[in-house]
């Protein structure tokens, strides 16, 4: 994965927080200490969520993935190293880490929109304007990609958005 001052959130962190976050709108009940800290247990009602065949697959995608990144989170841990935890938990559209990232460094194209989700009626949440570094390292949904923004190494949003397949909008394409 590349290397960057943006690039702030951890693989396994990002797999473990997708996982659960699918089970916590589940209604699952964390005993976890990390669990705990990182999912309101005040909403929860079972130790076992039915999920659906669709959360299912991804949940198994995501343990695969745990598996290839060899993660082992500490849940005896109170926090995670993850970019923006509270507005990615309010995504409509949960985005799966992959194994490959790119970047494009110094956004030249003009401001785009980025969104919870990527159905059509999806809110924005964000935006990516000229000179922004941006993060690739999820999986597509379709057409539409996750991605992190940052500037000046600072992380600054998050969001689905489908983009132009032009690495001249780039300053450096990187991955």
């Amino acid at each position: 994965m590349l290397a960057s001052p943006a690039a702030a959130t951890d693989a396994c962190d990002d797999l473990w927080f997708t996982r659960n976050l699918i089970f916590d709108r589940a209604g699952y009940c964390f005993g976890s200490t990390l669990g705990q800290s990182v999912f309101d247990n005040g909403d929860c009602t079972t130790g076992e969520p039915s999920l659906s065949p669709e959360l299912k697959e991804t949940v198994d995608r995501i343990r695969a993935r745990e598996t290839w990144f060899d993660c082992q989170v500490n849940t005896s841990a109170t926090s995670l190293n993850l970019d923006a935890m509270e507005l990615r938990k309010s995504l409509d559209t949960l985005p799966v880490i992959d194994e490959f990232e790119s970047a494009c460094l110094g956004w030249q194209g003009e401001p785009m929109s980025l969104f919870a989700g990527i159905s059509p009626d999806a809110r924005q949440i964000g935006s990516i304007n000229p000179g922004d570094d941006v993060f690739f390292s999820h999986e597509l949904q379709g057409d539409a990609s996750f991605v992190t923004v940052s500037q000046a190494g600072q992380f600054r949003a998050l969001g689905w958005g489908v983009f132009p397949q032009d690495e001249e909008l780039c300053g450096l394409w990187a991955g």
